[in-house]
């Protein structure tokens, strides 16, 4: 009951909004999480596994990046291409996969834009930090999300909040690794 309730808590779904929040605590400060972030070929990262052809591709299909997506589980070689420019550094109006990097404040910030069929948000992580440790958030949030991603949403919120809090533990394992 209690992974339920960190779910119901952490979510907020509205006919005007859907949120979505998740912290850890990491013991490094919030400028070296940011750098290791901004290092990492996979800015999601989550079981190596989903990181291979073909689970890759069912990934960006489902978030809503339907031709993406097809033509990755049917053509290695652009699933190939498509990996090789995702693990390439990003600059604001660079894309890894579907996501647009729209901010990047080092130490505080670290945003895309996902704009498909099934999502139209913003998503990403924030920092703080305190001198004895940093919180690092994954957060997202849709305005006025249309009747399709109301509709959606509460299937993949279950999947979401599993991978998101894998996200941020392989982040905080790894940081706290390399510091």
């Amino acid at each position: 009951m209690g992974l339920i309730n960190r779910m119901l808590e952490s979510t907020i779904i509205s006919s005007q909004v859907i949120e979505s929040s998740h912290s850890i605590w990491i013991d490094a400060t919030a400028d070296q999480v940011s750098g290791h972030i901004e290092s990492m070929p996979n800015k999601f990262p989550v079981f190596k596994a989903l990181e291979r052809w073909p689970l890759l591709a069912v990934r960006i299909f489902l978030i809503g990046g339907f031709k993406r997506g097809i033509k990755m589980l049917f053509s290695k070689s652009y699933y190939e291409m498509a990996k090789s420019n995702m693990s390439k550094p990003l600059a604001v109006g660079g894309s890894f996969g579907p996501f647009v990097l729209t901010e990047a404040d080092r130490g505080r910030k670290y945003f895309f834009s996902l704009k498909t069929t099934l999502f139209n948000l913003e998503a990403g992580y924030l920092m703080d930090s305190d001198g004895s440790g940093a919180r690092l958030s994954l957060a997202l949030a849709s305005s006025n999300p249309n009747m399709v991603q109301r509709i959606y949403w509460p299937f993949v919120r279950p999947m979401h909040f599993i991978l998101a809090i894998k996200t941020l533990s392989v982040i905080r394992k790894d940081v706290e690794k390399a510091h």
